[in-house]
């Protein structure tokens, strides 16, 4: 008949005599500390006085393992599993006996090593090639002191294409009309023929105010893409041409 002792120490040891002569053999568990659950998966070995590895093995689904020792002598017991602290006994004589051991696991937070992700973005690579309907922040850093909003960025730095008035809306607010095609200035209650507008890769619903409300500062870079690159791109209600707006710290 077997018998388990119970301690407050992260072993809990009991031996027996066995008949059979192969008198080496551990029997074991590990267990969750707290809950007493089992902890499958979790490496365990066995090393002699001064270390040396006499046999390994894994727990099974209910945390049981059996480790066969070649000799007998002073032996110990480590055990490891990722999310638990390390579980060590201390040093016990190993005879011809069997020895049953429970080992119990304490669980600890594991400290993973830092990861750095570094984004190489060729959006701004791919927009450059637009020439001068792209704007950099360099290029808006030039205007932005002058501009009460993002038209009038557009209107200093002279992209090729548009036509940016102030507009009344439905309610009669000012806002930004920014159209597609050179035309004369025209007054502000006349029709706006809007470009469709994306902010950080977002459509922009009525513009004309949005466009009022940004803030010039916060601004990082503006494409323009005209009729047909726009449609095939955003579909066919861009037909008049799609302005993209980027702020800063945004990464497509």
């Amino acid at each position: 008949m077997s018998r388990r002792m119970i301690s407050h120490g992260i072993v809990l040891p009991a031996l027996f005599l066995a008949s059979s002569l192969h008198a080496q053999t551990i029997r074991g568990r590990l267990l969750e500390r707290d809950t007493k659950d089992p902890v499958p998966g979790g490496d365990v070995v066995l090393v002699d006085g001064v270390g040396d590895t006499l046999a390994t093995g894994v727990s099974g689904d209910d945390g049981s393992f059996v480790l066969e020792s070649p000799e007998p002598g002073q032996v110990q017991l480590r055990a490891r599993r990722l999310g638990y602290a390390p579980a060590v006994t201390d040093y016990f004589l190993l005879q011809r006996r069997i020895l049953e051991i429970d080992v119990l696991l304490t669980a600890a937070a594991v400290e993973l090593d830092p990861v750095t992700v570094t984004v190489r973005s060729r959006w701004k690579a791919e927009l450059r090639q637009l020439g001068r309907r792209f704007i950099d922040r360099a290029a808006i850093e030039e205007v932005v002191g002058r501009s009460r909003h993002v038209g009038e960025i557009i209107r200093w730095q002279n992209i090729p294409g548009l036509n940016v008035r102030e507009t009344y809306t439905h309610g009669m607010e000012t806002g930004v009309c920014i159209e597609s095609g050179r035309r004369p200035r025209r007054s502000p209650d006349e029709l706006c023929n809007m470009v469709t507008v994306y902010v950080d890769d977002v459509y922009v619903g009525s513009p004309e105010i949005a466009l009022q409300a940004l803030n010039p500062n916060d601004v990082d870079a503006i494409a323009f893409l005209r009729g047909h690159e726009a449609s095939t791109r955003y579909g066919r209600r861009s037909s008049n041409g799609v302005l993209l707006i980027y702020t800063r710290g945004y990464i497509p």
